[in-house]
């Protein structure tokens, strides 16, 4: 534990920790007459639900910051693939809000599955290309967890409104 500890990038959370401090002030400020008039909440609302979020991801980071090295390069196809699947998933079952059909609602929390490919991506490509770094003078090497990167971006791009028709199950 202590040497994970030496070995965390001491400026970098303290960058983190004062944006999510400044983040959480500017929730406050702008949201707190909308939430009290517009919605007839607590002027207070939507600063706690930020505030629990960024709870919820400072344990995640505590939790992630734990976890071996090793243990990322096992689930990088799998966390990638998952998302894959998450992402077809959204164009059958996905809630529409905003004219896109990007949210998993389950019960009272919504998922964007496109959040978290962008962390699985990077975990995807990092042992990817580590577990193949002294073949990567093969092209094909280096291209392929490409081609899954843009069919990601593919699924993306038709949840918006405006790719519809190219939905068949809409």
């Amino acid at each position: 534990m202590k040497k994970t500890v030496s070995r965390t990038d001491k400026i970098l959370l303290v960058m983190i920790i004062i944006f999510v401090i400044f983040g959480l002030i500017m929730v406050l400020s702008a949201s707190s007459m909308e939430s009290y008039m517009r919605y007839d909440k607590s002027p207070y609302n939507y600063f706690f639900r930020h505030l629990i979020f960024s709870l919820a991801g400072l344990f995640i980071y505590i939790v992630m910051r734990f976890l071996p090295i090793k243990l990322y390069k096992k689930l990088g196809s799998f966390l990638m693939f998952g998302t894959l699947g998450a992402m077809i998933g959204l164009i059958i079952y996905g809630q529409s809000t905003r004219s896109a059909v990007s949210w998993f609602q389950i019960g009272p929390i919504s998922i964007q599955p496109s959040e978290f490919a962008k962390v699985f991506i990077i975990i995807y490509l990092a042992s990817h290309y580590e577990k193949n770094r002294k073949n990567l003078s093969n092209q094909w090497l280096i291209i392929k967890p490409l081609l899954l990167i843009f069919v990601l971006c593919v699924l993306v791009a038709l949840q918006q409104k405006a790719f519809a028709y190219l939905n068949l199950l809409d």
